[in-house]
């Protein structure tokens, strides 16, 4: 189950304490206002449950599995070519990893997954559920 936080508190010097359960979350200083407060519980609960989906993952993929699927075609290999290029010729470097391409995908085929059958023609529509392994 997800954790969230359960309850706060703000003292006279603006320094708020947030929990999970009866367990100190975050401290936090110079916080001015309730809707500051909102605005920081808020963030620590979307962390929160981004790492609980992060660690609740069902299926595992590898690293170089998942790239040599992703290039596995050659209108693939010119896409990401082009995309590279173009990168390079900007910013003069890539800044882009293997987490970031896993997600921005929408689906992907079970087959690649550990464990899975290449004759498995299901696929993963909910990539938080995919971890990458080495």
């Amino acid at each position: 189950m997800a954790k969230a936080i359960t309850d706060y508190t703000l003292d006279g010097d603006g320094t708020l304490t947030t929990f999970v359960g009866k367990e100190v979350h975050n401290v936090m200083y110079n916080v001015d206002n309730l809707m500051e407060v909102q605005m920081h519980i808020n963030e620590q609960n979307n962390e929160l449950f981004n790492n609980h989906l992060k660690t609740s993952t069902k299926y595992k993929l590898k690293k170089s599995r998942f790239l040599d699927w992703m290039f596995s075609d050659f209108d693939d290999q010119k896409y990401w070519g082009t995309y590279f290029l173009n990168e390079l010729k900007k910013n003069g470097k890539i800044e882009y990893n293997v987490e970031q391409m896993l997600d921005e995908r929408d689906e992907l085929p079970m087959y690649i997954m550990e464990g899975y059958d290449t004759m498995c023609d299901e696929m993963v529509y909910d990539i938080n559920q995919i971890k990458l392994i080495d």
